[in-house]
Order: structure tokens, then C-alpha cells, then sequence
């Protein structure tokens, strides 16, 4: 019988480091650096030919040198969520069935949102009409 894999866990320590090679990393490619290029920064900056081998001083001495030459770190926006409401879960598994059945339902209901309770109910009143049969 196998175990069941932990899941990962992180303190906030290796989460700033992890941030800052992420950072390292994207700004390279956003610089367009070659890996001459990037590997002689890496060594002029932090005197590693790695960005894993630096420390986390070292870190972010690399990236205020990117920042130097243009780069600047932009957050990801996040995606909007789908709504877990249970009404929501309803509505987008009916939406599946009509679009399974070869049915156009109405297309705003492709990635519902909505957190409300009535807006819920009225498009899952709605999509029930789409299964009446014609």
C-alpha cells in the first residue's frame, strides 16, 4: 500500500527566495538576455555563474541590477474565479449539457461569476428553459 504524498510546504523564507529567482528568471527573458549575457551579469553582481547557488542578498542584488537596465516586475492579475455557489456549479454543468446536446445556450453563461443568490437562480431558471423541448 502506498502513502499518500504530503503536500508541499513552504515558510516565508523559501517563499521570498522562490519569489526572487522567479523575478531573476523573468527578468532575463524580459531583457532578452542570452545566457552569456545573463551568466556574466550573474557572475559581475553575485559571483555565482547560478542563480540557485546565490543567496538571498545576493538575490536581490540581481534583481535591483535588472532593474537598473529597464526591468520592472509586474504582478499577475488574477483570473476571475468561477463562482463555487452551488446554483453556479448547477448552472455551468447545464450549460455542459446543452452544449454536449448540440443546444446553443445563451453564451454569458459560459463562465458564470456571479456571487448572488437571485442572479443564480434567474440563469439557472433560464437554462432549464433551453431543455424544453421544442
Amino acid at each position: 500500500m502506498r502513502a499518500a504524498a504530503r503536500p508541499a510546504l513552504f515558510d516565508a523564507s523559501t517563499q521570498h527566495r522562490r519569489a526572487l529567482l522567479a523575478k531573476v528568471h523573468v527578468a532575463k527573458k524580459v531583457l532578452g538576455l542570452d545566457d552569456d549575457t545573463y551568466r556574466a551579469v550573474l557572475l559581475r553582481v553575485a559571483g555565482e555563474t547560478s542563480a540557485a547557488k546565490c543567496s538571498d542578498a545576493q538575490l536581490v542584488a540581481l534583481v535591483k541590477e535588472f532593474e537598473a537596465k529597464g526591468f520592472t516586475a509586474k504582478a499577475k492579475k488574477p483570473s476571475p474565479r468561477p463562482a463555487d455557489h452551488p446554483l453556479a456549479l448547477k448552472a455551468r454543468a447545464m450549460w455542459i449539457s446543452l452544449h454536449q446536446l448540440g443546444r446553443n445556450p445563451p453564451e454569458f453563461f459560459e463562465r458564470p461569476t456571479w456571487k448572488q443568490s437571485h442572479h443564480l437562480q434567474r440563469m439557472r431558471q433560464s437554462l432549464q428553459m433551453h431543455f424544453q423541448p421544442k
